[in-house]
């Protein structure tokens, strides 16, 4: 079983390297005890898993809550001139509304660019992981030969 192996079978996040060190050790198939570079390499997986990744997801979530009712408080706005429209470009509000709708086709980008943000914060955690775990074996393969 390769990297791959233990990167789909993603454990929730264990209560100590030792512990982690040990579920890779038996989904990558390797016996060796952990060394100081595997140890550092896995407290560095159970870190980003653990701590940034959630974090750098909360913070997206906020900013697309907040984006989300922004483009809504817009959206209901240029809703609101409907009724003044039938005049058009001679309306007393039309550049107000004008305005409005550049506002809203604002918010509506921002948006998109949070949300195109938040899939690819997921495909960067999948590289980071994989990233770390290449590491991880790599050490461990370092470990396991012997040194001349």
């Amino acid at each position: 079983m390769g990297i791959g192996c233990f990167v789909r079978r993603m454990l929730p996040p264990v209560a100590g390297s030792v512990a982690l060190a040990a579920a890779l050790r038996a989904s990558c198939g390797l016996a060796v005890a952990p060394s100081p570079h595997v140890a550092a390499a896995v407290e560095r997986l159970q870190i980003y898993h653990v701590l940034e990744f959630p974090q750098c997801v909360r913070e997206l979530d906020r900013q697309l809550q907040s984006a989300r009712a922004e483009v809504a408080f817009w959206t209901d706005r240029v809703a609101n001139y409907r009724p003044l429209n039938r005049f058009g470009r001679y309306s007393a509000s039309y550049g107000v509304e004008q305005r409005d709708r550049l506002l809203l086709l604002e918010a509506q980008q921002h948006l998109q660019r949070l949300e195109d943000e938040s899939m690819l914060l997921w495909q960067r955690r999948q590289l980071h992981v994989a990233e770390l775990m290449r590491a991880i074996v790599a050490a461990q393969q370092g470990a396991a030969s012997p040194v001349d």
